[in-house]
């Protein structure tokens, strides 16, 4: 398999915790760090790609809708970490 060895894959119905992958959420803190400079998916696929920063999981160039779904998520996720404090 191409997944990365840390990867987590959810199943339906487990209910296991998740436990986040270091390389995964170093490239996510990547495409924060330049979504707050600005940046729109696609020039964050274009830059990470340019640093030769590859998808974690298929280790392939990053397109800009996977980038949009990540950020999406993670938004969202720190919107509701927000409203729970």
């Amino acid at each position: 398999s191409s997944e990365h060895p840390d990867s987590v894959t959810a199943v339906a119905g487990d209910r296991s915790k998740l436990v986040p992958c270091a390389p995964e959420q170093l490239v996510l803190s990547k495409m924060m760090e330049l979504r707050s400079q600005g940046l729109g998916p696609r020039k964050i696929a274009r830059a990470l790609n340019e640093a030769s920063i590859l998808h974690p999981r298929s280790n392939r160039p990053w397109k800009f809708n996977q980038i949009q779904g990540l950020l999406r998520t993670a938004l969202r996720r720190r919107d509701l970490d927000l409203a729970a404090v």
